[in-house]
């Protein structure tokens, strides 16, 4: 996986992170 992948996923990942601490996919698992 090249650089650029990796820092693709690791944007994505982020973005649903903060949708979930926002409430936009539901409660937090946590």
């Amino acid at each position: 996986m090249s650089g650029d992948d990796a820092y693709r996923v690791a944007r994505s990942d982020e973005q649903t992170h903060e949708r979930i601490s926002n409430g936009f996919l539901g409660p937090s698992p946590i």
